[in-house]
């Protein structure tokens, strides 16, 4: 192993601040085969290096390709540098700083109040977009979080065009309180020809709680139930929700993978992939009853878990502020038994594919498994082992084990 290849150079006038890199990527012509090469050169260029008093840096190391090299000094001032690597270090590279625009203003709701905690997030858009890591991880004066007030101010921006939006701090938008386009609520708005500073006033919907109650298979209210709640995002918001900045080849590359699975698979993972921005659990009181507050989304899915994970219950679409009846059922069994006169020939893989995903390793000498706790209804079974594959349709129906 050597040391790598860096990038060094020089910010003037010089000033302490911080530096980083954003690779340069053809979004016009990225396809999935490229992930590997772009999740390498991030990986490359995720941490934001110093820039010490006398405006020196050196940043890497760092894989070939393009880079924009931007230095960002603590008054505000931001300068950008192209730089393209190939194999050695590249040295002496002159970053000049020049004062730079701010966007100030308040986020509230419909009633004029002030929202706490949300960050606003200003993206500058390039003639050919960039993974621009400063504004994935929040670097860079393209971001600030809002304060008692709602207040927010970025500073160090650069004239040109930029979208901007409102997020949560896991960089999950929310919709605009009246969007441009019905159709589009989650869509970044847009600032065109910034040359001076501004004042902005951004309107969010409502923060409005989920209500209901949990009932069990009979019709009865069930105490102590968990109860959690996830925005329901379908394939075709689900870029837009996600905020990454000026990630366009990530957004890319995943509306490309999808778009090559079924309809109901594509449904599957956006829902499975919704549910990292799940609320905190509730528990239902002594009438079944839950709140889950602060919801500002479109729509959510909620979920109930109970009796160990026996009962579970799910209701898509549900719209804050509506109080609903959220009903619990009987989960499934099923029972594997693998036959034949060839062996597993090894560790194999049983996945089903259905209602929900499940996939489970087992050992050789496993013959027989007992999969618990599976949503009732159409699957297909499919073992993957050394020796064979095989595949089966089965029915599963609420409380009972299927073989």
């Amino acid at each position: 192993l050597d040391e790598g290849v860096y990038i060094e150079g020089t910010a003037s006038p010089p000033t302490a601040g911080s530096v980083m890199a954003s690779v340069d990527i053809d979004t016009e012509n990225f396809s999935v085969l490229q992930m590997g090469q772009l999740m390498s050169s991030m990986m490359s260029t995720m941490r934001v290096r110093r820039v010490d008093d006398k405006g020196r840096f050196r940043f890497g190391p760092v894989t070939d390709g393009r880079y924009k090299i931007e230095v960002f000094a603590a008054d505000g001032r931001r300068g950008v540098t192209p730089v393209e690597v190939d194999g050695k270090t590249v040295q002496d590279v002159a970053v000049e700083l020049k004062p730079g625009l701010t966007v100030s203003g308040r986020v509230i709701d419909p009633q004029g109040q002030a929202v706490v905690g949300m960050t606003v997030a200003f993206h500058f858009r390039e003639e050919n977009p960039v993974m621009n890591l400063a504004g994935f991880t929040g670097s860079g004066g393209s971001v600030d979080v809002t304060d008692a007030e709602g207040r927010f101010s970025i500073t160090g921006l650069r004239p040109g065009d930029y979208t901007y939006s409102v997020r949560t701090g896991r960089m999950l938008r929310i919709p605009w309180a009246e969007p441009a386009d019905p159709n589009r609520p989650l869509a970044p708005r847009l600032l065109e020809r910034l040359t001076e500073d501004q004042e902005l006033e951004l309107v969010v919907p409502d923060a409005r709680p989920l209500r209901g109650v949990a009932r069990d298979p009979s019709g009865r209210p069930l105490a102590g139930i968990w109860v959690e709640a996830w925005p329901d995002l379908q394939s075709r918001v689900w870029a837009e929700a996600i905020d990454t900045g000026s990630m366009a080849g990530t957004n890319m590359a995943v509306k490309q993978g999808t778009q090559q699975m079924p309809d109901e698979t594509t449904k599957l993972v956006y829902r499975q992939m919704s549910r990292i921005y799940r609320t905190p659990p509730v528990l239902t009181d002594d009438r079944g009853r839950f709140e889950i507050e602060d919801c500002r989304m479109s729509a959510y899915v909620i979920a109930g878990l109970g009796d160990r994970g026996e009962l579970r219950g799910e209701k898509e679409g549900v719209v804050p502020g509506t109080d609903i009846e959220l009903d619990l059922v009987e989960q499934a069994t099923l029972s594997v038994a693998l036959t034949g006169v060839r062996a597993p020939g090894g560790p194999y893989r049983i996945s089903l594919e259905g209602p929900e995903f499940y996939v489970r390793h087992a050992r050789e000498d496993q013959r027989e498994l007992r999969l618990p706790r599976l949503w009732p209804g159409s699957y297909r079974v499919v073992i993957e082992a050394p020796g064979g594959v095989a595949a089966h349709p089965v029915e599963l129906a609420a409380g009972e084990t299927s073989n």
